[in-house]
């Protein structure tokens, strides 16, 4: 625990002025749907499967898109409204900060919204902007305390989404509890998600996603890359204080295609082996016992995920499809993904007017390994013989909110008008489908099968805006519907 103290006690004693947001985190579904319509219609382009995306990169492709001659009103359009979310350009070195509430009962299958995890919450969130330091290298960060009420894995206080972190030319070091969706999924991603609350994690990322100088690489355009160490949870019924590490990278060789390889692996923990061997087991694939190395040296748990998300146009209407494979075992021969689970998305979107965007979604989700074919297994997804817990935090799959042997089909339409975001989605998840009963780690489902549709929720609330230019303020009402029901 002494880095995490360590931590807390570095972001308040440097300077608020050296601070900036170095991260764009994922749980804002309208920005994310702004920033990738803007990627797929050739606006801008910045590998967009791995969030957070860091901040530089998007300001960078901002810049360059106003260099531009040849962007329609539109997209102009889009580009003035992602400057304002993100609060560029400025003049001066800015501080910012939010406090929140919510109630209710939030439901449990968790997308990419940045959604309440209990039944009450008290937030309070701080980050700092400095965008005359860019090109030099400096401090960020960002500090979000949550109190919750009741909550399931009994921490009442909460660092979720507080980091701290540092640019050295094209690389930013970071430190916290940063969310992270790996994937193109709107309603869930099977390798890494929000679902789970955040680990404490050591981080080295890509800073700008710049194409190679070289002409043996610069096929592969922008690109990003980046690996963590984390710390899971003591009082584990497996080993407790495992490290979870993880690597992303995603590469967009060709307009409108991006392809993105990223693997975890649960390694270490009290009681287990740990050090460079077991790490380079680990990293080379050696980890299945018996096969190609000993039960002394097995390191652990890991996933591995091939995607690719290609957009264009079909009968001229814009589209973008989207294949993930996630593979619970690593081909001892062939660096692939076996076992695998899988997401599939399509989705097209338009103009309603002249100031209201819409994006309908329609996504497939299976948590059973190898569902459709003769290899298909049950507890599988997410198991493991070694961590018996298997791949979860806090008692929540790191992955997808169904947990294993689940199936999830979505339907959803989005309108986006620059102020607000309004979202209808009709799901139906068939939950632990044919997993052992009972079955102690599945969260959802322990005692067999489930189906659900969806549920009735609202969020209705004041939002009050103070504009310190104009010396006005604002107050109108905001709020949202959703229907979600169980089917016993």
């Amino acid at each position: 625990m002494l880095p995490v103290r360590l931590l807390w006690l570095v972001m308040f004693i440097i300077p608020c002025s050296a601070w900036a947001q170095a991260w764009i985190a994922p749980g804002d579904p309208g920005l994310r749907r702004l920033v990738e319509r803007l990627v797929d219609e050739r606006a801008i382009d910045i590998p967009t499967l791995n969030w957070p995306i860091p901040r530089r990169d998007l300001e960078t492709a901002i810049a360059a898109a106003r260099m531009r001659k040849d962007l329609a009103p539109r997209a102009l359009a889009d580009l003035a409204e992602l400057e304002t979310r993100l609060g560029v350009p400025s003049t001066r070195s800015q501080s910012a900060g939010t406090w929140s509430i919510a109630a209710g009962d939030p439901t449990d299958l968790r997308g990419f919204v940045d959604a309440p995890r209990a039944r009450g919450e008290a937030s309070f969130d701080w980050n700092w902007q400095d965008p005359a330091t860019m090109g030099e290298a400096r401090w960020s960060g960002e500090l979000h305390v949550t109190a919750a009420l009741d909550p399931a894995d009994g921490t009442a206080l909460q660092p979720d989404g507080s980091y701290l972190s540092l640019s050295l030319g094209n690389a930013l070091l970071s430190a916290g509890w940063q969310d992270r969706w790996w994937g193109s999924g709107s309603d869930g991603s099977l390798q890494l998600s929000s679902n789970a609350r955040p680990v404490f994690a050591l981080s080295l990322d890509r800073e700008r996603s710049t194409p190679f100088e070289s002409r043996w690489l610069r096929w592969l355009g922008p690109w990003t890359m980046g690996t963590f160490m984390g710390v899971l949870e003591n009082h584990r019924k497996d080993f407790d204080r495992p490290l979870l590490w993880g690597f992303h990278s995603a590469a967009r060789p060709l307009p409108g295609l991006e392809i993105s390889v990223t693997r975890n692996a649960q390694l270490c923990g009290r009681g287990r082996p740990c050090g460079p061997t077991i790490f380079w087991n680990m990293l080379s694939g050696r980890d299945n016992r018996g096969e190609n190395v000993s039960a002394s040296k097995e390191p652990g748990n890991q996933v591995a995920t091939y995607e690719i998300r290609w957009s264009g146009e079909v009968g001229g209407r814009p589209i973008a499809v989207s294949y993930q494979d996630t593979g619970e075992t690593i081909d001892n021969k062939i660096p692939r993904p076996l076992r695998a689970l899988e997401l599939i998305s399509l989705v097209t979107w338009g103009d309603y007017d002249a100031s209201t965007r819409w994006r309908a979604h329609l996504e497939f989700t299976s948590t059973t390994c190898s569902d459709f074919n003769y290899a298909q297994a049950a507890d599988c997804g997410y198991e493991n013989g070694l961590f018996t817990g298997g791949y979860r935090y806090r008692g929540r799959v790191l992955g997808h909110s169904t947990d294993s042997d689940s199936r999830q089909y979505t339907l959803g339409l989005a309108l986006d008008d620059g102020r607000s975001s309004r979202e209808i989605l009709l799901r139906r998840a068939e939950i632990n489908r044919i997993g052992t009963i009972p079955q102690a780690n599945h969260l959802l489902a322990p005692n067999g099968p489930q189906t659900w549709w969806a549920r009735l929720e609202l969020q209705a609330g004041l939002e009050h805006r103070r504009d310190d230019l104009r010396g006005t303020t604002t107050t109108d009402p905001r709020g949202w519907v959703r229907y979600v029901a169980p089917l016993r």
